[in-house]
């Protein structure tokens, strides 16, 4: 088995594997002091490491250091960062349980997916589809970390309503492209 080098996409891939043990905890803990320049900060360390997800893919192709592992931990990490940051706004009441258990049950049936895939050895490459998806739930949570008192209640309900919607239309649908996708790959038809 050929040895994987350690290289710059795979260490920010790696950093965004660990947002878990920090993000969460950094919400869950500032959220109470409603402070508009902590709320800053939270967007801003966010964004940074939502940013890590373009940016291990552009070094990866751009330097040639695209690695299995690279493309198995990517979509992996990106769950990781999604998912614990949905569990700490609905914790803090930023974001409803109804939304979150939504979008934490299409990440699971998309990890089943890419198993029943896998097991069939079919391959299932990530969709702009998918990545379209990452950025409007990116987009939602740092909406929903940022200051917007300075935005009346009817622009902030109408923001919310529009990046909501349009992130659990986007990943229904991408969820259902990629059932699709591992059932004609597995199946050689679609099953619905």
């Amino acid at each position: 088995m050929q040895r994987q080098e350690l290289n710059i996409p795979l260490i920010l891939t790696g950093v965004r594997l660990l947002s878990p043990l920090v993000l969460p905890l950094l919400i869950v803990s500032l959220w109470p002091l409603h402070n508009d320049f902590i709320h800053i900060f939270l967007v801003i360390i966010f964004l940074l490491l939502g940013l890590t997800d373009l940016f291990d893919g552009l070094l990866a192709r751009h330097w040639q250091q695209e690695t299995k592992i690279g493309r198995l931990l990517d979509p992996i990490a990106d769950k990781f960062l999604i998912i614990s940051s949905l569990i700490a706004l609905q914790a803090v009441g930023a974001l409803n349980f109804v939304w979150v258990i939504i979008l934490v049950l299409r990440e699971m049936f998309i990890m089943a997916v890419r198993y029943i895939a896998c097991e069939h050895s079919v391959t299932i490459e990530v969709s702009q589809l998918a990545k379209i998806k990452t950025w409007l739930q990116i987009a939602l949570v740092a909406y929903l970390l940022s200051p917007y008192g300075y935005l009346d209640s009817w622009t902030q309900f109408f923001i919310y309503l529009i990046l909501l919607l349009t992130t659990i239309a986007c990943s229904l649908y991408s969820a259902y492209h990629y059932y699709q996708l591992c059932m004609v790959g597995v199946y050689g038809k679609d099953v619905f």
